[in-house]
């Protein structure tokens, strides 16, 4: 959406260049930010290393030690120490797709059997697995992570040097036209504990190695979406050098250009989406088995299909009480804010000493320290440890029970098989498949088989199309990302009729989330729809004389909520999926 629908600039282009800073925005996702940093100066300094032209990092630059050289080398690394590998896993996905469509086929030719029916449930059970594997597969992983963190923070660290410097600054607010104390943000960057000696990225949290990992991209992409991009469209990164300096600068500083940064924290009703979904994609393939094991005889609940709802009520709560623990607790204290017991020197030499020597022999008391200490700091962290974790340990050993006794044969007792669950006592049908097939079971079999097998469908089509979309970013021959881009923007064009059903869903929920007191920012936050024209008139005016902001920036908040929606976005570098649980 940066250029025309048939542009494809060169590499040296302002194109070339968001590229490459939309793509190492991507990669900073996936990693854990220091605790306590402050969160619009991180903003402020992360916006600066990504996406400025005219700071210089040496009064005598060397041309091939700029910063838009630095981030450009800096993206071509990542991308050849990039993972790779995605295509044999999406080819070897459609092996198992056939395999079990030859398994589903043969199972209906014996409707009615148990071992066939539980054995169709049990893979319709696990449908979800391959979601989850392609998934972790199609994310920009780099290579060495430890590696790839170091380079980013050396990235941000001679970025923060710079605008510290008080003559390389005085030259930046001057190109930049910034205003007298535009860059007096940049006191806290003195500090030592802004940054640390672990760097602004403490450690790799892709593929949901981290629960409530909040990445440093979303926030950066939805304000440049609300600020500036969905009010111009296609081509809102201009056709003139003045229209992409001023779009540049617009990316850089944020929406209303400077004091309403939201930091990194922020919260989206979009993000509940994928909340959403990530359930609905689990509990869709246990509802398809459920309906197989329940219907097959002996009809009623047994053994297999309360396994499965037991499975899916344990899955359920872990998902709430995760997401109560995000929304009602606090993110771990700064350094200096936290709470310790053994910092300040209170006693003599010697009774450090002894109360060392008691605290080795009284394991219980370091014990009670510690959770008290944790649970002023970090009460996420004590209730993931305490309650999720135990959770996910004791549903995860359910799982294997129930694989274990559907493959050796432990449901095979008169008490699994009389279905006695129910509570009105059980039984026992001894009929043939002929006899199940003229009663209709064929139907309950077709539902079941066609909930999970479609749900597993469209999620593999999601991620497939969604890796498509986004691999130009991640290409690291540049004729061959543009090659890529043309079909991408094609495959758009023809298919944009199928995101009606979601354009629809999303107008909706910003309607409810109207209706029950929502904050006018987050209602009215608009959303880039892809579109196939460049709107000109909009970039003119967006430019006309005297106008210091963009329409999105002078416009009621309340105001456009539903006239603009969101749409998956080509500068979107990176989609945190949150399937993995």
């Amino acid at each position: 959406m940066a250029t025309g629908f048939e542009d494809v600039p060169d590499r040296d282009t302002a194109f070339g260049r968001i590229r490459d800073s939309l793509y190492l925005l991507g990669v900073m996702n996936q990693y854990n930010l220091r605790p306590g940093i402050p969160q619009v100066e991180a903003e402020r300094l992360l916006r600066i290393a990504l996406f400025n032209d005219t700071l210089k990092l040496a009064l005598n630059e060397n041309p091939t030690k700029t910063l838009q050289m630095r981030r450009r080398k800096l993206a071509d690394r990542l991308r050849r120490g990039r993972k790779q590998g995605a295509v044999p896993v999406f080819l070897t996905s459609i092996w198992f797709m056939f395999a079990m469509a030859l398994s589903i086929d043969a199972a209906f030719g014996n409707i009615g059997s148990n071992a066939t029916a539980h054995n169709l449930a049990m893979g319709l059970m696990l449908a979800w697995f391959p979601a989850i594997i392609l998934c972790g597969i199609v994310d920009i992983s780099p290579g060495a992570s430890d590696e790839v963190r170091l380079k980013l923070n050396h990235l941000l660290e001679i970025v923060k040097t710079a605008l510290l410097d008080e003559n390389l600054s005085q030259a930046y607010i001057e190109q930049s036209h910034l205003e007298t104390g535009g860059l007096a943000w940049t006191a806290i960057l003195q500090e030592h504990s802004f940054l640390g000696d672990s760097g602004f990225f403490t450690g790799f949290a892709g593929q949901g190695r981290v629960r409530w990992h909040r990445g440093v991209a979303h926030s950066v992409l939805t304000d440049i979406e609300d600020a500036y991009v969905a009010e111009k469209g296609r081509g809102w990164l201009g056709s003139s050098q003045e229209e992409t300096r001023h779009a540049i600068n617009t990316v850089m500083f944020g929406p209303r250009h400077r004091d309403n940064l939201q930091g990194r924290k922020h919260f989206d009703p979009r993000e509940l989406i994928a909340v959403c979904l990530a359930l609905a994609i689990v509990t869709g393939s246990i509802v398809g088995s459920f309906i197989i094991s329940y219907f097959t005889p002996t009809i009623g609940f047994g053994c297999r299909s309360a396994g499965y709802i037991i499975f899916a009520i344990i899955d359920f709560s872990i998902a709430l009480f995760e997401g109560l623990a995000w929304w009602l607790l606090r993110e771990p204290l700064s350094e200096p804010q936290c709470r310790s017991y053994s910092k300040i020197p209170v006693f003599p030499r010697s009774c450090e000493k002894l109360s060392i020597t008691l605290m080795l022999l009284l394991p219980a008391q370091r014990i009670i320290r510690s959770t008290r200490e944790l649970l002023y700091n970090d009460p996420r962290h004590l209730l993931e440890i305490c309650v999720l974790i135990p959770m996910e340990v004791t549903n995860t050993c359910w799982l294997v029970y129930i694989v274990v006794a559907q493959t050796f044969g432990i449901y095979n007792t008169c008490y699994c098989q009389a279905s006695t669950w129910a509570g009105k006592g059980g039984y026992i049908n001894f009929e043939n498949s002929t006899y199940y097939e003229r009663h209709g079971m064929r139907m309950y079999w077709a539902v079941g088989t066609a909930i999970s097998c479609n749900v597993m469908a469209f999620t593999i089509a999601y991620v497939l199309k969604e890796w498509c979309v986004q691999s130009h970013l991640n290409t690291h021959n540049y004729e061959a990302a543009s090659q890529g881009l043309r079909k991408t923007r094609r495959f758009r064009k023809y298919t944009q009729f199928l995101g009606m059903p979601k354009e629809a869903t999303k107008r909706f929920l910003k309607i409810i989330w109207a209706e029950i007191g929502a904050p006018n920012h987050l209602v009215g936050r608009k959303g880039l729809v892809w579109t196939e024209t460049v709107n000109r008139e909009t970039c003119k005016k967006a430019h006309a004389p005297g106008e210091a902001q963009s329409n999105s920036a002078i416009r009621n908040p309340g105001e456009g909520s539903f006239s603009k929606d969101v749409g998956t976005v080509e500068i979107s570098s990176h989609i945190t999926r949150e399937i993995s649980r």
